[in-house]
């Protein structure tokens, strides 16, 4: 009966270890800046051709000499995750990915973070905060630099989704980032790469009546700058009375 147990808990261990392989992320830059390619398919190199079976590999990677050598794009409705080595370019459609599509793993100048897609858009997330955008995403791996090409350019990433929110968090401008907060990355006008996050700000007499207001804001990705503020008019006219927020 013992050895029974016995076979069944190492059945387990193998299951959930597998389990856990093929929910990893398709690329991990490591803490040395190396990079890994975890899953690959074969047929999907030929993204043109469209993706076939996933088959779980563990390869490392030899970065090329480009700038931004791993690239997420859109081309025509299809989701492509692109490799410049040493060996030449590789692309892959992820399309329809359900995992994480890259993770930069966390070391004492760079925070962990994630990459992947949802609802047709990048999600870039920094400590449970999901900032989406449309835009071509960039990596270089060894400093784990990111940057976003919008319509005027490349712009740099220097603000990371989870320090944006912070800002508004420390500044009071919004009281919470759980599931009311929304957060894009946009560009405006003038060519100004930012953060647009949507939230709430608990406004009211302490410990009488506290609510919740609607607050939006926008921040700026490369310098960290509050660009502007944008809250209901009644609340304007609160903020000039001694209330607790």
């Amino acid at each position: 009966m013992r050895s029974k147990i016995s076979m069944l808990a190492w059945l387990c261990v193998l299951f959930l270890a597998g389990f856990d392989q093929v929910n990893a992320s398709i690329v991990t830059i490591e803490k040395t800046g190396d990079v890994t390619v975890n899953v690959l398919s074969a047929e999907s190199e030929n993204s043109e051709e469209g993706g076939g079976e996933i088959k779980i590999t563990d390869s490392s990677v030899e970065i090329g000499e480009a700038d931004m050598p791993i690239s997420l794009s859109k081309k025509d409705g299809k989701y492509f995750l692109s490799i410049a080595s040493k060996d030449g370019e590789k692309s892959f459609d992820v399309t329809g990915s359900q995992d994480r599509i890259l993770e930069i793993e966390e070391r004492p100048s760079v925070k962990k973070i994630g990459i992947s897609i949802l609802n047709n858009q990048f999600v870039i997330e920094q400590r449970g905060i999901k900032a989406v955008t449309s835009y071509q995403i960039n990596v270089e791996p060894k400093m784990s630099k990111i940057t976003i090409l919008t319509p005027t350019g490349y712009k740099f990433l220097s603000v990371l989704p989870s320090d944006a929110m912070n800002i508004l968090l420390r500044s009071n401008t919004i009281s919470s980032s759980g599931n009311n907060a929304s957060v894009e990355i946009l560009e405006d006008g003038k060519g100004n790469l930012y953060y647009g996050i949507s939230g709430t700000k608990k406004v009211g007499i302490k410990d009488m009546y506290m609510f919740d207001a609607p607050v939006s804001a926008k921040i700026s990705a490369v310098n960290g700058e509050v660009m502007e503020i944008d809250e209901p008019i009644w609340l304007k006219i609160l903020n000039l009375f001694t209330l607790e927020t």
